[in-house]
């Protein structure tokens, strides 16, 4: 298999890359073309569909006999620089967000020239295609689509928050707003409507640059994805959100606070950023789960970087993948490069000397028999 962001070959079921360090699991396809595409991309990687302007077209053609006027419409995008659009996403960020889309949209009915319900369309395949963790494209909630909100309301001095669909999204910019005095407002209407509406996800939006304190604890979830503008997760962020099995934190995450995901039970997957710099007191306390840790940078920054390891046994026990190795070590191994060196070495020396000893006895027998 193949990974959906990178490319890079795996091994069959893998459930984490070891070249970028993102989780496997993708949102399904619900459409044919969408199911189509995605064959054709797990086939031949990400490289080869969406760099080559015809092998896309080509193989929907082939695959989709029916398909003509699909070909001709990929072929066209693809040469309006499309696949170029999505190859530059995919190579700094996991998600498709709603600047990129716009950006896609744009070219879509600019240059291609199709009207902006077909453009929608396109964007919606390609995205099934790739298998994005946030559906994207023309299944997305657009911020601002009052059709689809139940309940929104303010979370920070530029942030906002909306359930719609069964989703919970942040958008805006800045912080958002920490609870450690009182319940979040989309905990008080959940809780009050708990037998109606049940979360399929959080997601929160790119500008969105800090998560408070208890900001989602207790949260009944199973999927957070965060941004790539995302810089701290406060104390008790994600505390008690038991239905939570796996998270990716982004690049550009810097510090995560006490408690940050303490309770969290059902964790088992978990990937770090480089930047990451302090890991605070009981941030992963509870987390029985947890069994895999990828961590974007090498064994000796894991080892500089800050982690508090009170409470933090769990993390510390689990098994430690780093990006830059290649190789899965237990936080508690120690290894050493230069020792493989020095013994082979020794092995050296001591054959040279175990033939100079062999020549010397030689030649004694040699000059014992003509004496």
């Amino acid at each position: 298999m193949r990974c959906w962001k990178c490319g890079k070959s795996l091994k069959d079921g893998a459930e984490l890359c070891n070249h970028c360090g993102v989780m496997q699991e993708r949102i399904q396809p619900d459409t044919e073309e969408g199911a189509a595409f995605r064959k054709i991309y797990d086939l031949l990687g990400c490289e080869q569909v969406l760099k080559d302007e015809t092998c896309l077209a080509n193989a929907i053609g082939d695959m989709m006999p029916d398909a003509g006027r699909l070909g001709n419409v990929i072929r066209k995008a693809m040469e309006a620089g499309i696949g170029a659009i999505y190859l530059d996403q995919l190579s700094h960020s996991a998600t498709g967000d709603g600047v990129f889309h716009e950006k896609v949209r744009k070219v879509l009915t600019d240059v291609v020239g199709l009207p902006m319900k077909e453009a929608d369309r396109i964007i919606l395949y390609f995205d099934e295609m790739i298998g994005w963790p946030e559906k994207t494209g023309g299944s997305n909630l657009a911020v601002g689509d009052q059709n689809q909100i139940t309940v929104s309301g303010k979370c920070g001095p530029n942030a906002e928050w909306m359930l719609a669909n069964h989703n919970l999204i942040f958008y805006g910019s800045g912080e958002i707003n920490s609870y450690a005095s009182k319940i979040a407002p989309w905990m008080v209407y959940l809780e009050e409507n708990k037998e109606k509406y049940q979360i399929e996800r959080i997601v929160i939006r790119e500008g969105i640059t800090g998560i408070g304190m208890f900001a989602f604890y207790g949260c009944h979830t199973k999927v957070i994805w965060l941004p790539d503008s995302l810089k701290v997760i406060r104390d008790n962020a994600f505390s008690n959100v038991s239905g939570l099995s796996r998270i990716l934190i982004p690049d550009s995450v810097e510090a995560i606070g006490r408690h940050a995901f303490s309770g969290c039970t059902s964790l088992e997957v978990i990937t770090f950023p480089q930047a990451l710099k302090v890991i605070g007191r009981n941030a992963f306390e509870g987390c029985a789960s947890l069994s895999g840790v990828y961590y974007k940078g090498t064994y000796s920054k894991w080892v500089e970087m800050n982690i508090v390891p009170d409470g933090n046994e769990s993390l510390l026990s689990a098994t430690l993948i780093c990006k830059e190795e290649n190789e899965e070590k237990k936080f508690t191994d120690t290894v050493t490069d230069d020792g493989g060196e020095e013994n082979q070495e020794s092995s050296y020396k001591g054959l040279a000397i175990g033939v100079l000893i062999i020549i010397v006895c030689i030649i004694c027998i040699i000059m014992y028999h003509y004496s």
